[in-house]
């Protein structure tokens, strides 16, 4: 009664509602249907918001469970919550749509062949 909801709502449904929304507002700029002052406030209060919540995950995560060894690596983390909203979750968008595509056209994908090595020396191939 909890998870499959969950699941249904943000998870799969989540970029399909995103990528419409993404369109939807492409068309209302085009149209001319935009009041750029609200709009670059709201914008503006959603990006801060992800990076909020970002960073106070990753701070507490440090406090609670010191996944990070030192104070430089969770800095680090959060400056990467500045361009996380830029680059890394439309790329995420991207391919979980990419992937429905696959799923709904019956394509399929492969990794193609991967050979465990271990993490000894390379294997020579005798002449």
């Amino acid at each position: 009664m909890i998870v499959l909801p969950y699941n249904l709502l943000f998870e799969f449904l989540a970029p399909i509602i995103e990528f419409t929304g993404i369109i939807t507002y492409i068309y209302l700029i085009a149209t001319g249907q935009i009041n750029w002052q609200y709009a670059t406030i709201l914008l503006g209060f959603v990006y801060l918001y992800a990076v909020m919540i970002t960073t106070l995950a990753i701070w507490w995560d440090h406090i609670t469970f010191h996944y990070y060894k030192t104070w430089k690596e969770v800095i680090g983390l959060a400056l990467m919550a500045f361009i996380e909203p830029l680059i890394y979750h439309p790329l995420i968008v991207f391919f979980a749509l990419r992937g429905y595509y696959f799923f709904l056209t019956g394509k399929k994908h492969s990794w193609g062949n991967m050979q465990r090595q271990g993490f000894g020396k390379k294997k020579t191939a005798n002449a």
